[in-house]
């Protein structure tokens, strides 16, 4: 076993469960909460502020990925002599089924917690608060329809290689032995080539899709253009695989450095105070207070409030 097998080892459920149940006791009154990845950078401040719990109070568990997260849910649900524990279990949707409500976890009615930063009203607060930009300015009006529009462009270029991934998702939950892409080290550079203020520019198909993703089941055509039909009856924001719709968001971004750092003909003024230098790597903790929060989520953790009661 690698150094990396060794660390992913330790978020697997099975070792969680033994550590959860190892500091029941010493943490009676303490919110015991799972997450996949590292996504408690967007939930953690939530739960503390609408649960009331403090941070001390708040123990957060990284499990990996949704199955483990789903594991250690099944785990603790078996057995009876935990169930005063007070746990809170957070997943994302992905291109999979919605999870049955009323089961005590909280999905993403999105794709995942990554489309919350990608909302026109996260881009605003931004705006607003990194760039200092108000609607009276003329950069504004600029800006605003730069971003949905360049937003409906990238959907458009990344519309086929989502639906190709749902589509192969779709595959590996219907086979047990099949194996899941991994996409943790894929560059969407090799799919959109350009994101900037006023383009965006991709260059693939199936045949490059296919020799991209050796591993991959053959799709029919047909299945491909059946799962954009599916996927873009809702906001492609929502739909899409959420990595990609925050790389978008990046590159947008410093499309605006990069026009503040033009010398002649810029088309916009950079606001006294500017200091923006986020990182793709650090935006999901950079940016968590301006990522939208949806009702649902609001309803789940209020559920858990010191002066409510658990959801059964």
């Amino acid at each position: 076993m690698n150094v990396e097998e060794l660390r992913e080892s330790r978020k697997g459920a099975t070792v969680i469960f033994t550590k959860i149940t190892r500091m029941k006791e010493q943490y009676p009154n303490s919110l015991f909460c799972c997450f996949e990845g590292d996504d408690a950078k967007y939930y953690f401040n939530r739960i503390e502020m609408r649960t009331g719990y403090s941070p001390e109070e708040i123990i957060p568990f990284h499990c990996g990925g949704k199955i483990e997260v789903l594991r250690l849910y099944r785990l603790f649900k078996e057995k009876q002599e935990y169930s005063s524990i007070k746990f809170l279990y957070f997943i994302d949707r992905d291109f999979d089924e919605p999870y049955p409500n009323g089961q005590g976890i909280y999905e993403t009615p999105v794709y995942s917690v990554e489309n919350f930063y990608t909302t026109y009203e996260a881009f605003v607060r931004i705006l607003k608060a990194e760039f200092n930009y108000l609607e009276d300015d003329p950069e504004w009006a600029f800006l605003t329809k730069a971003f949905k529009e360049r937003q409906d462009e990238f959907h458009r270029a990344t519309a086929y290689f989502n639906a190709w991934l749902a589509c192969q998702r779709d595959y590996s939950n219907s086979n047990s032995g099949a194996t899941r892409l991994n996409l943790d080290d894929f560059s969407l550079k090799k799919i959109v080539q350009t994101i900037n203020l006023d383009k965006i520019e991709s260059n693939y198909d199936l045949n490059s899709l296919e020799a991209l993703f050796p591993s991959a089941v053959k799709l029919q055509e047909q299945e491909i253009q059946k799962k954009i039909a599916a996927l873009t009856k809702s906001s492609p924001q929502q739909t899409f695989r959420g990595k990609f719709e925050v790389d978008f968001l990046f590159d947008f971004l410093e499309g605006i450095k990069i026009e503040y750092a033009k010398k002649d003909a810029s088309r916009l003024e950079k606001k006294p105070g500017f200091k923006l230098n986020h990182s793709k790597k650090n935006m999901m903790g950079e940016f968590s207070q301006y990522a939208s929060t949806t009702q649902c989520l609001i309803e789940y953790l209020t559920g858990f409030s010191v002066q409510g009661t658990k959801i059964a």
